[in-house]
């Protein structure tokens, strides 16, 4: 019998916050270089929010890892009071068959230092349109890997570990 970790409490509070203040921000503008490092590649930003990726820590195995980064232009704060400036979440992802697994999660203050991290014990992949961040990071974020050349082929071992959504 297998185990797994149960999630805080606070995880998915936690999650939803992040990903809401992303979501509901303004249409972002797509953009490819804005003077950062060449490991942070410019997706899109809005006044409030900049979306990367980092290319420099891309894993390939049976899927692709990929690293999100959202700035935001002024503090957030969580229900505990913690305020964060920039959130990053590690991701396996199957751009071509729309689907990810998150994998952890590390929200930092101004001056970069982690005020808050996770580890997401999630062992089944879901549609892009089932995760709170939306379809919409996603696919910005593998478009800018496949104009990069950075998309590798869509992994067979992926669609059993596929969470297909409740038809109930």
């Amino acid at each position: 019998m297998r185990t797994r970790r149960a999630e805080p409490w606070w995880h998915g509070c936690a999650l939803a916050l992040v990903l809401t203040c992303a979501a509901c921000a303004p249409r972002l503008q797509d953009a490819t270089d804005d003077g950062a490092s060449d490991q942070w590649v410019l997706v899109g930003r809005t006044a409030d929010l900049t979306f990367r990726i980092d290319t420099s820590r891309l894993g390939s195995d049976a899927y692709l890892t990929i690293w999100f980064r959202f700035d935001y232009s002024s503090d957030q704060t969580l229900s505990s009071g913690t305020r964060y400036r920039a959130v990053e979440l590690r991701e396996e992802v199957e751009c071509r068959r729309r689907l990810t697994r998150p994998r952890e999660m590390t929200m930092m203050d101004l001056s970069g230092q982690p005020v808050g991290a996770d580890v997401f014990s999630r062992e089944d992949f879901i549609a892009f349109e089932q995760h709170l961040m939306t379809a919409r990071y996603h696919d910005l974020a593998c478009g800018a890997l496949n104009a990069l050349g950075r998309l590798p082929p869509p992994s067979a071992s992926t669609a059993e570990k596929f969470s297909a959504p409740d038809s109930s």
